[in-house]
């Protein structure tokens, strides 16, 4: 939530905002005071995170600018630091900057001892909002920008340690055989095949989430692209809110034990998974055909997956999927994408058929693409996510009324924010982080398959990560949050 104090400094980025875009703003003539000049609250944030690094306290889920390494972005950010020529599109990306820097501080302190609070976290505050509002002027500040490379979630050195340019050809018959087998599971199943299965469609707390007409969404997208210079889809806290309810997703799950209940984190201390279903959400962008296009992430978890046999390389403790809903310019599903949280088993499932699968020669691992039928009449809002028990694969879709998601619920899940995975609090009562410090990954979910499949450079492979730390390909290099990724792999005819 934005407090007074950002709130403030919104405020006064917009009067900034107007001043370069010919906006009628009468200036103040009262200038805000405070103890922290801009030279002395950059050595000073400067400082606090050199202090925090070292200490291995940082969260993963954006990466520090050089030179201002108390500016934290995420991918999509980064692939926007060559346009940002003009001050209106500094000031909208600026603005964005600070709601990923302030939340990531926000964190950091809250994970922190509560001394370490008293004496920082307003100063932090204060000194994060001052120095953001000066930075839209600061060339050396967009000179350092354009020097930034995002680091990837691979680790080059294991990768040539390990042969990969020769031990890459022994993971293709792997891939090949859960690409075929997936397929052929998929296409044979439904949500009404799979025994003991659980229904958990979302709980409704939203008023009028379940009126939203097509009139209405497109409305929300065409003001949100027309109010920022990069002409991003940012929607309202209270649109996005009923926006993730309209598009959730209807889990039909195979249940074969309590390892097959999508639940709440919480750390013991360490991470398990309650028995009270809840969904994860999360907004993201992919850049794709010239626009910027919302993404809705549904994210579920389960205790474990467990072990099939002795010689099982894939259980361990925790699992879970993320589910993806990019929407078109106007708010309209134009495909699905899914991963386990460990970042495998990546798969897409586009809903137009004017989306076409671009032809890459010599690729090793080539994305998993299933088509689905696709209603003739209508485009339902909601979809029933088929599920099995166990390895918790996804084996089916299908298109769903919204009035009839009750009637066939066995129990609803409400949703929380993936942010609260970030800070989550301990028996002692202090708070700290699902994720670890390095790579972003869940400590005590390694998986044995890591022995195997270190050559690839993915940290720990199998393990469960944090968002921005997904890397979904063993041969080759791709990450889940990469703006381009539809780019890369779609053309729109």
């Amino acid at each position: 939530m934005i407090n007074i104090k950002q709130a403030a400094w919104l405020i006064t980025l917009y009067v900034l905002y107007c001043s370069l875009t010919g906006c009628s703003v009468q200036p103040s003539t009262k200038q805000a005071t405070t103890p922290y000049i801009e030279s002395k609250c950059h050595s000073y944030l400067t400082e606090q995170y050199h202090q925090l690094s070292q200490q291995h306290t940082m969260d993963q889920q954006t990466q520090p600018v050089p030179q201002y390494p108390y500016v934290r972005i995420n991918r999509l950010l980064a692939s926007y630091i060559y346009t940002l020529d003009t001050g209106p599109r500094r000031t909208a990306w600026l603005a964005q900057a600070y709601q990923e820097t302030n939340k990531a501080w926000e964190i950091d302190v809250a994970n922190l001892p509560k001394s370490y609070q008293t004496l920082h976290a307003q100063k932090i505050d204060s000194c994060l909002q001052q120095t953001f509002s000066k930075l839209v002027d600061n060339d050396q500040f967009f000179s350092a920008l354009r020097e930034f490379r995002y680091p990837d979630a691979y680790i080059s050195w294991r990768q040539w340690a390990g042969l990969y340019p020769l031990t890459q050809y022994f993971l293709v018959p792997g891939i090949a055989a859960w690409h075929e087998e997936a397929s052929q599971q998929f296409n044979q199943s439904s949500v009404t095949t799979l025994k003991n299965t659980v229904i958990y469609p979302p709980e409704q707390k939203v008023p009028s989430a379940t009126s939203l007409s097509t009139d209405t969404i497109q409305s929300w997208f065409r003001h949100a692209y027309q109010n920022n210079a990069l002409q991003l889809p940012l929607l309202r806290p209270e649109q996005l809110e009923k926006l993730f309810y309209h598009y959730a997703p209807v889990w039909s799950i195979q249940k074969q034990g309590d390892y097959d209940t999508p639940g709440e984190v919480v750390l013991t201390p360490q991470p398990t998974v309650s028995n009270q279903p809840v969904t994860y959400t999360l907004t993201s962008m992919t850049r794709f055909h010239g626009k910027a296009l919302l993404q809705l992430n549904y994210i579920i978890w389960f205790k474990e997956r467990p072990a099939s046999s002795i010689l099982d390389i894939y259980s361990g403790n925790l699992d879970g999927v993320i589910w993806r809903v990019t929407l078109t310019e106007k708010g309209k599903p134009l495909i699905f994408d899914s991963i386990h949280t460990c970042g495998c088993y990546h798969t897409f499932f586009p809903l137009s058929e004017r989306l076409q699968t671009k032809q890459v020669t010599n690729q090793l691992e080539p994305p998993l693409i299933i088509p689905i039928d696709l209603p003739k009449t209508s485009h339902p809002a909601r979809w029933a996510i088929s599920i099995s028990s166990a390895e918790h694969h996804i084996t089916g879709i299908q298109p769903l009324e919204l009035d009839t998601t009750a009637a066939k619920a066995d129990k609803a899940y409400t949703l929380q924010s993936y942010n609260q995975l970030r800070s989550l609090p301990l028996p002692s009562g202090e708070r700290k982080s699902l994720f670890d410090e390095e790579f972003g990954i869940v400590s005590t979910t390694e998986r044995a398959e890591r022995w195997i499949l270190w050559p690839s450079g993915v940290p720990s492979p199998g393990a469960m990560r944090q968002w921005g730390n997904h890397a979904t390909l063993f041969i080759g290099q791709r990450h889940f949050d990469d703006p381009y990724l539809l780019s890369q792999l779609f053309r729109w005819r």
